[in-house]
Parts: structure tokens; C-alpha cells; sequence
């Protein structure tokens, strides 16, 4: 992923309305990184060591600094949404 140029990677795969608009690249995983088995992401509860929908937050040396699963807090609720602007701010401040 090239960040300074992520919205025009984004045209090119934007399924309508994911990136139009966004500040954030748009991360997409390729079979020759398999960034979701080299995480142990898993579509079933349990069996990973991630789940879809997670929301893993990095610190500053790349290590999982938290997590935050969008199923079970999902951000149309404000008080999840503050939740994880908290958590994010959080990591930051301490980098």
C-alpha cells in the first residue's frame, strides 16, 4: 500500500462509498502477504486469535496496543463511539 497515493488506489477497488470522501487508507490483504492468516484472524468466535470486525490498534514498535471488536460495541451507539476515540487517543499518548 502506497499511503500518499491510498485514494487513488481506493478508485480503483472502492466498493461504493468505502473510501469517497475518507482521510484513511484503505487496506486491502493479497495472497502473497496474507496479512489475515499471518494474524490468526478467524471468521468463527474462538478460533483465532482476532475476529472480524476487530479493530486492532497498533503502538508505536507495531505491537497490539488494544483491540476493540465492532460487533460487539457497534459505533451507532455514541458511548462505544467515544469508547474507542478513548482508546486511540489513549495509545497515542502514550507513544
Amino acid at each position: 500500500m502506497n499511503h500518499k497515493d491510498h485514494k487513488a488506489d481506493c478508485n480503483a477497488v472502492d466498493p461504493p462509498g468505502v473510501c469517497f470522501g475518507r482521510d484513511l487508507p484503505w487496506l486491502e490483504d493479497t495472497a502473497q502477504v496474507d496479512a489475515w492468516g499471518l494474524w490468526n484472524v478467524s471468521y468463527a468466535d474462538g478460533e483465532g486469535k482476532f475476529r472480524l470486525r476487530d479493530v486492532i490498534v497498533l503502538g508505536k514498535s507495531n505491537e497490539v496496543a488494544a483491540v476493540y471488536n465492532l460487533t460487539d460495541h457497534s459505533l451507532g451507539d455514541p458511548s462505544n463511539q467515544a469508547a474507542l476515540k478513548a482508546i486511540l487517543l489513549a495509545v497515542a499518548d502514550a507513544q
